[in-house]
């Protein structure tokens, strides 16, 4: 942190919290750098926490932090907790094993993912969600988020739009959107130019066949000028890819064919960090923010691995 690389002081401090999550030192330092960094939702908690386990000056300059922090997210919207959101998407899941087999092993990238928007959008805010195949997620846009206009994008055998219709297990929250079906790496596609405020291309770029430069321009095309683009993809530099190959094992998170399966049901491509960052910016999309995360795995033992290696441990998260 003191030389100047807050990522890499980010997965350690994390780290050194996984290990010990009395660890206040640890506790109030990822405070400190969360907060700087303009992350007050995610800061608070750490320095509550370093302050409670300091004293003298060091406790002042950790509560007047807090303050500051507890200011600012006073004049933010306020965002549901993980298990509320948990439960709501819980909500669309329905009933087929096949489908809650599949929620539930993508539920923490749900979360994750939802994690990055900011709750409470403004009024009239589009968004394009592309792959939305289950449209879990979907819902949680509207209700949470607040967005007034979510439209999806998938592809299959049929027409070339559809309205669905998604109902809660319960009967109480019912959602209709418009869902158009065409292939992603056919261009051009059927929006107008900056028809959107938000483009959600999650898990899907490292599905793709051909190129991406076809698609990230057509997003670039799509967004409205000041739009945002939230990308997701599985990380192959991941602490787990990365133990992977030491131990002589494919780096994938899913390589596998599928038998009779489309060439897009498998992993064709997965990414690094940085490779995501570069093909963003070529396709004209500046960074606002990198992250990683752990859908899948805690990777504690894998992380330790690298560090007991020398290898940096920023980025390591599987998703991207």
């Amino acid at each position: 942190m003191a030389c100047g690389n807050p990522e890499e002081a980010e997965a350690g401090y994390r780290r050194a919290l996984e290990l010990s999550s009395g660890n206040l030192e640890a506790a109030g330092n990822l405070g400190v750098l969360l907060a700087r960094q303009g992350r007050p939702r995610q800061a608070v908690r750490f320095l509550d926490q370093g302050a409670t386990g300091s004293e003298g000056e060091e406790q002042t300059q950790l509560r007047s932090l807090l303050s500051e922090c507890q200011v600012q997210l006073r004049e933010l919207p306020e965002d549901p907790d993980a298990e509320t959101l948990r439960k709501h998407l819980r909500q669309f899941a329905g009933t087929d094993p096949n489908d809650l087999r599949y929620f539930y092993a993508h539920v923490n990238r749900y979360l994750g993912t939802l994690a990055f928007l900011p709750p409470a959008a403004r009024p009239g805010l589009r968004v394009l969600e592309l792959g939305a195949a289950y449209h879990y997620m979907t819902p949680a846009l509207i209700r949470w988020k607040g967005y007034g206009e979510v439209r999806c994008a998938d592809v299959w055998d049929g027409e070339a739009q559809i309205t669905r219709r998604v109902v809660s297990r319960d009967g109480k929250e019912a959602h209709d959107f418009t869902v158009d079906n065409f292939d992603l790496q056919s261009a051009p596609w059927p929006y107008a130019g900056e028809s959107f405020d938000l483009v959600l291309f999650c898990e899907v770029l490292e599905h793709l066949v051909s190129d991406p430069m076809g698609v990230m321009s057509e997003i670039n095309r799509v967004l409205k000028a000041g739009g945002h683009l939230l990308l997701t993809v599985p990380n192959i530099a991941s602490a787990a890819s990365a133990v992977s190959l030491l131990r002589g094992e494919a780096p994938y998170i899913y390589g596998r064919y599928q038998p009779g399966g489309r060439p897009t049901d498998r992993h064709n491509r997965e990414y690094a960090p940085q490779e995501a960052v570069e093909l963003a910016e070529a396709a004209g999309i500046d960074r606002v923010r990198l992250e990683t995360f752990n859908s899948w795995w805690c990777h504690q033992s894998e992380m330790a691995a690298l560090a007991a290696q020398g290898c940096s441990i920023a980025f390591r998260g599987d998703t991207i």
